[in-house]
């Protein structure tokens, strides 16, 4: 068990993808689909293409569709 912390400020939280990149091996991330939750933040997104990730599908607001973000039919950046 590991204890609380006596100051709640010093948490510390990683995001679901950061924990996926930690845990994931290289040649089961290039190439691939990382499916989400909700869409990833500023940090999160270049670290899953630089990983080689290669789209990215999280639901939209509706729940109705999902949105996509592939890197091959976006434009280089």
């Amino acid at each position: 068990m590991i204890p609380r912390p006596s100051n709640p400020k010093s948490l510390i939280s990683i995001h679901a993808e950061e924990c996926l990149l930690i845990h994931a091996r290289r040649e089961g991330l290039e190439g691939g689909t990382v499916y989400v939750t909700r869409a990833p933040c500023y940090r999160c997104l270049p670290r899953l293409k630089a990983a080689g990730v290669f789209r990215v599908v999280w639901r939209t607001e509706t729940d109705y569709e999902a949105r996509v973000l592939d890197w091959a039919q976006s434009p280089a950046r």
